[in-house]
Order: C-alpha cells, then structure tokens, then sequence
C-alpha cells in the first residue's frame, strides 16, 4: 500500500493509493454485498458506479419509444477502442414487436460518463421480422449475433424455413444488414459465441426437453450462411468426454428439424442451455438453467474431453464486510461473460437473480464465489458484455416490478426508480463518475475549499495530459503541483489561464501513481493519475 500526506495551508490530506495498484484497474476487485433477496434498487460494492444509460420508453431518434423487455447488451466496439462504440440492445418480445435497438455511445473522459446518442431499431421486415431475441454474442468482426428464444413452424415468407427459431446476424454500424443463419439450424436459440478461427460458432437451446450443445463451423470465415452443423453426444451422465455428431442441415426441412434428429441419435439433454462462452485455456463454459449449474469441456475436434460442472447449485462462503455468508447458490443460471483475469461472471435468472463472480481457480473443495450485486424487486439481470479494457460492464434489467418506487443517484445525479426495463453500465469508482475523491482518507474539510479537478486521458503513457475544471477562468492563475509515485514534487507550474484547460507535460520518468494537484483562488482540486 501506497500512502501521500500532501499539504495545503492548514488542511492536510492522505491519499491512499492501494487501489490504484495494477490490480485495482480490474472492474473484479470489490469485495461482496451482503447476500439478501431483492429489494426495491441495485445494490453495489462500495467501489463500484452505475450509471443509466437507457429505459423503456425513451424518445429515439425517430421519433418512437424504446421498447421494453431488454436483453441482450452487447457493446461493439468501433476499431477495438473501448471508449466509443455502438450499444446493440435486443427486446425479448413475441414477434412483431420484437427487436432491436442500436445507439451510439462514447465514453467523456473529461467527465468521465457515457454519453448515448442516436437511438434506431433495426428492421427485420426483409426476413419475415425477429421473434424473442434473447442473449447472443458478439463476432470478431463486429457483427451481433441475437438468437430467437422461440420456434414458429410457420412459413408466411415462403422460404421453406420455419418463421422463427434461429441465429439472426446484424451489423450496427450499418443498421440495413440482416440475414438469418439458416444452416445453424432450428432451436429454442439462447445464446452464442465465435472461436477465434472466425467460423466456429457455439451455441446451445433453452429448451427443458431439448437442451442440446452444438457447433457450428462455416465453411467460409467472416461468413456464416454457410456450413456443416453438430451436436453433442455423451455416453452416459458420469462420461467426462464426448462426441461431436454430424447434424443434416442441407435442406430446409432438415435445418427445420434438427431437434427430432438430435432426440433420434440420443444427444444429451442439459435441460436449458442459457449460455456458452469461450474461456481461459479455449475450455467452453455453458449454463444449465434448470440445475443451476455452469459446466465446460475442452473441444478436441470430433470429441470433447474434461466435460464436467465448473459450479454447483450448492452453499458456498460469501465473505462480506459483515463476514461470512454461507449462500445458496441457486438456479437460473444464465448469461455469462469473462474478463480480463478470467473471472466468469453469472448473471441468474431465478431464485434470487443475482450477478455473481467465479475466480478461475475455483474448485469445489476450495470455493471462490463472489457477489456483486442484488438486484431490483422482479427484475432479471440480462445481457452482460464488456468493453475491450473490461473495464466497462453494460448489462439490463428485464422487467422489473412496475411498483417499485425507490428512488437512487446514479453517477450523473440522475434520479432513477427501477420501474421499467432499464440499461446501464457499471465500473469502478475512479474510472466512471469521478469517483476519484472517495480516496481522499482523512475527515472532509469545508467543502467549499476543494473543486473537482478533471484528467484525460487517465491512465496516461507519457505524462502529457490536460487539465480541466469550472474554476479555470480566463485571466485567473492557476498553480499546479505533480507529485510521482515515491510522493516527492516533480513538477511545478503557475499558469495565466486563457480558457477552462491546461495542457501539461510533465514527462513522466516511471509507471505508477501520480497526484496531481491544482490551485486557484484559496481553493484545491487534487486527482490521480496512473502513467503505465
């Protein structure tokens, strides 16, 4: 741990820079909330900000409303930049009115929250409409992937495919691209993920009775319309391998038909498959919603082998501030994501819907289950994705109770009541909302002697920032003081001010923390800064 005492006239202020070690940058470093059903709000780690990005009934950009049931929340990132990208938001509804939405967000360093723009729904009417776009994935080439949750046998288009049940691939930057993967075959779709070989696609059905894992491997990468299916198939329930068996899917009536295939050659039933995800060492992680359970393998090709139960619907030891909680896992287990150190995060839809975290190392004899939060009363926590730095988590709340009437700050100082599908990101405090001044460990002084000082781009690689805050003035001097990472001063300025902003360049000598502190008018705006 890391501690500055830095004075200013008489008020002495100790920065604890424990957090912004390496480690802290991690959006999984928190410790657990105490364990409780829901309640009328979201509840948080202390270190942790949400801000509302979205809700059911917002004005879009033409003019309609926002549609509710939201899902999946897929962030896509434009040129892998985490601050600027597009938010895709699929609408769990029963064809017509199921769909999707995609707006534009970019992250305001110097305010540091996420500003949403340009809200559309994407037209579905070129492949007969979307029916109950529930969770999906995201391709590496920055397409969304939504699955429709239900099958309509019909065939009003005339295609020869039934008129819903299947992977449906949009483009968000061009809100004109649709087209459904036929070949991936016909299910009660949930959920899918892309290899890295850019044609392999796994997905499984939220079906009780159909509950199959298949893959998908296009014969073209980038393109998917084309390509040979398969699913699983398990010797027995203690098997720890398994074999991948070719689906027909040539013809329509065979892509119409997978499941009465699948049950013919005896695939294993998993009994409601919520998600399948790419982990840590390329093992494939899945959700059984009705056990409860997370499982994984690892593909060998034609075979699977290490196929076991990841996390167990069972007790486990939540150690909170109020000490340890020995909670029932639960079942519901749903969307799943990983980040940058390889924690899974499970997102519950049932018994308490919480969002949980699993550390990798996990294992049954040596349990390291976390929980980031309780969520608000008849609410199903959906969607789950990351920016590139996993720094940023966008995530919704599907219907909750219409009679909930706490009312909570986000980071803007919104006040929100959790009444209706809502859509929000979370984060640490020092990288969303300026939650930077929680670090400021000694008793408060009068407020009116500190302002808010703002940085960007933090974290920095060299030391050139610029500073920003409603107290620079043309015309006012501003001094400022940098102090590196041993808490010694090595940088000075006085600064005539000609605008809101200065643009320094201390020249960082090493990685670390840095204070960075300004003055103006008898008053102090202090924040830190990582060179890394």
């Amino acid at each position: 741990m890391v501690k500055f005492k830095i004075t200013f006239g008489a008020v002495v202020l100790h920065f604890c820079l424990a957090i912004f070690q390496l480690s802290a940058q991690n959006i999984s470093v928190f410790t657990s909330v105490v364990p409780t059903s829901q309640t009328g709000h979201l509840v948080l780690p202390s270190t942790h900000n949400f801000q509302v990005l979205a809700q059911t009934g917002d004005t879009l950009a033409n003019g309609s409303l926002l549609n509710y049931a939201p899902d999946f929340t897929a962030f896509v990132p434009i040129n892998k930049q985490s601050d600027l990208g597009y938010l895709s938001l699929n609408h769990e509804i029963v064809s017509p009115q199921g769909g999707v939405t995609v707006f534009d967000v970019a992250f305001n360093p110097l305010i540091q929250i996420w500003e949403i723009d340009h809200g559309l729904p994407i037209d579905f009417s070129k492949v007969g409409g979307i029916n109950r776009p529930c969770s999906g994935g995201i391709t590496p080439w920055g397409t969304v992937i939504s699955c429709e949750e239900s099958i309509q046998t019909s065939d009003l288009d005339n295609n020869g495919f039934n008129d819903s049940g299947w992977l449906v691939e949009t483009r968000s930057s061009d809100r004109q691209f649709v087209q459904k993967i036929w070949r991936a075959g016909n299910a009660v779709h949930e959920n899918c993920a892309v290899a890295a070989d850019l044609r392999t696609v796994y997905w499984g059905a939220d079906d009780y009775s159909h509950g199959y894992i298949f893959k998908y491997i296009a014969a073209q990468k980038r393109h998917l319309a084309k390509g040979n299916l398969f699913v699983l198939v398990r010797d027995d329930s203690s098997s720890l391998t398994a074999n991948w068996v070719q689906v027909p899917n040539q013809t329509a009536t065979q892509c119409n038909n997978v499941n009465t295939f699948c049950q013919q050659i005896g695939a294993w039933n998993f009994s409601g498959i919520e998600d399948v995800e790419i982990g840590p060492n390329r093992k494939i992680y899945f959700t059984a919603k009705y056990s409860g359970r997370v499982w994984r393998f690892k593909d060998k090709g034609s075979k699977v082998s290490e196929l076991s139960v990841f996390v167990e619907n069972t007790q486990y030891p939540i150690e909170t501030a109020d000490g340890t909680i020995w909670t029932q896992w639960g079942i519901g287990a749903d969307n799943l994501a990983f980040d940058n150190e390889n924690n899974l995060w499970v997102l519950q839809d049932g018994d308490n819907n919480h969002i949980w975290m699993v550390k990798p190392d996990h294992t049954a004899a040596h349990p390291k289950i976390y929980l980031f939060a309780t969520t608000p009363f008849g609410s199903e926590p959906t969607g789950i994705t990351f920016t590139p730095n996993k720094r940023f988590m966008f995530l919704s709340f599907q219907h909750p109770n219409t009679t909930n009437v706490d009312t909570v700050l986000d980071v803007t100082g919104r006040r929100i009541v959790f009444n209706r599908g809502t859509t929000i990101v979370i984060a640490r405090k020092e990288f969303l909302g300026l939650g930077i001044n929680d670090c400021l460990k000694n008793e408060p002084a009068p407020s009116e002697q500190f302002f808010n000082l703002h940085l960007y781009p933090n974290p920095s690689e060299t030391g050139k920032i610029t500073l920003s805050s409603k107290l620079f003035q043309t015309g006012k001097q501003v001094n400022v003081e940098v102090f590196d990472p041993t808490g010694a001063i090595c940088y000075t300025s006085k600064t005539w001010m000609l605008g809101n902003q200065i643009f320094l360049d201390f020249q960082a000598k090493a990685k670390g923390a840095y204070i960075i502190r300004a003055s103006v008018d008898g008053k102090m705006g202090a924040a830190i800064l990582i060179v890394k």
